[in-house]
């Protein structure tokens, strides 16, 4: 009768500690804290997360929606497409790189210039050469006069038009400066020609 009670008695400490070791193991996966990023701020859409619009905080494991981002180098710089509010995750799915992002998109990654649209020809897109993300140097002639022509110098090419069209509109990136001097050009019919930059001098 003792050695069965004995027995008895080690095999319900035995289920205690798998209880406690199951218990514990449960709590310590539930505490477990992963780091993910997390918005500072309101951010609308559109918008380009700057470094210090993500901090990292620290979020129990066991409440972390999968595919967020877990640095903020992943974050930086991208266009979010949807409403965030201050202090959620940020999915990797409502980001685009600005290229991505639209003709609104691809500004963002130009601080402080406007798109304007000129028509393509050979002529201003360098032989049909020219792809988003470039940058070239804008010449503009008067038709008539002895005239020195203005050279409207570093530019980005937002867009092009679409592969094996040879007309329609090619998108710049403009400052206010350049905006002005262009649309100038444009409207009293100056002749415009378009000469692509070396990458290394972007």
């Amino acid at each position: 009768m003792f050695k069965r009670t004995r027995v008895l008695f080690v095999i319900a400490l035995f289920c205690a500690a798998v209880a406690v070791y199951a218990g514990v193991a449960y709590v310590h996966g539930y505490l477990r804290l992963e780091k993910v990023a997390v918005t500072a701020r309101n951010v609308l859409p559109g918008e380009v997360l700057a470094s210090n619009d993500v901090k990292m905080k620290d979020v129990p494991a066991s409440i972390v929606p999968p595919g967020v981002v877990t640095n903020i180098q992943d974050a930086a710089g991208k266009v979010v497409m949807s409403f965030l509010t201050a202090g959620s995750p940020v999915p990797q799915s409502v980001l685009e790189p600005p290229q991505a992002a639209g003709l609104a998109g691809r500004l963002n990654a130009y601080p402080g210039r406007q798109a304007v649209a000129i028509q393509s020809d050979a002529y201003t897109t360098v032989g049909y050469n020219l792809k988003d993300g470039d940058w070239v140097d804008v010449i503009l002639t008067p038709k008539q006069g002895k005239v020195v022509p203005v050279v409207v110098q570093n530019i980005p090419v937002l867009a092009v038009p679409a592969q094996g069209q040879q007309s329609g509109a090619l998108v710049l990136g403009v400052d206010d400066d350049q905006r002005a001097l262009l649309i100038t050009a444009l409207v009293s019919g100056q002749d415009v020609r378009i000469t692509l930059r070396p990458t290394a001098s972007q």
